[in-house]
């Protein structure tokens, strides 16, 4: 019975304990490495698959869109990159009217520029020969803005929403899709 006592229990962890302090590259140390390189493994396995889900990668879906925007010109109202950045714009920006809403799909959308030279054209409208500076201003710049319309079906309902694109740099790389509900 001497081995229950505690005084022979502490004495024996006490010369464990010196045992595994003595040798570093024992066993439990192996064992130890073999379980902290296994969790690193699989928490960083984890941590691309999350970040690719999320897309802060370049997955297909992103280059999909990239491939429909071309440097230098600005993307038409109706390009994927365009309804892309519409849906992304409404969804993240609460509307005060609406509140927070889902996009299911981008209807009909309506190019005003293009509907206003269809106007002009089909009328037989000439352009002013003598345009005050107002005009040509917005002349200047019809190459460096869209404004368009699209009807958007959304958890709240079918929406018109109003929104413009412009370049956000001068080399003409970046551009900026702004959208406000029209109704």
């Amino acid at each position: 019975m001497p081995e229950n006592r505690p005084e022979n229990i502490i004495t024996r962890l006490k010369a464990r304990y010196a045992n595994n302090a003595a040798s570093p590259d024992g066993a439990r140390t192996r064992r130890a490495a073999a379980v902290g390189t296994i969790i690193g493994v699989v928490l960083l396995g984890g941590y691309r698959l999350v970040h690719r889900a999320s897309g802060t990668e370049a997955g297909p879906a992103a280059t999909a869109a990239e491939a429909s925007f071309v440097q230098g010109q600005l993307p038409a109202c109706d390009a994927p990159i365009a309804r892309d950045l519409l849906k992304q714009a409404v969804e993240t920006n609460p509307s005060p009217l609406l509140g927070p809403v889902k996009v299911h799909k981008v209807g009909a959308v309506t190019d005003y520029l293009a509907m206003v030279l269809n106007l002009a054209s089909a009328s037989g409208a000439k352009l002013d020969p003598n345009p005050d500076a107002n005009m040509l201003a917005v002349r200047a710049n019809l190459n460096k803005r869209r404004s368009c319309a699209a009807q958007l079906f959304t958890s709240k309902g079918l929406h018109t929403y109003n929104y413009s694109i412009v370049w956000t740099s001068d080399a003409n790389d970046e551009i900026f899709l702004q959208a406000e509900l029209g109704e």
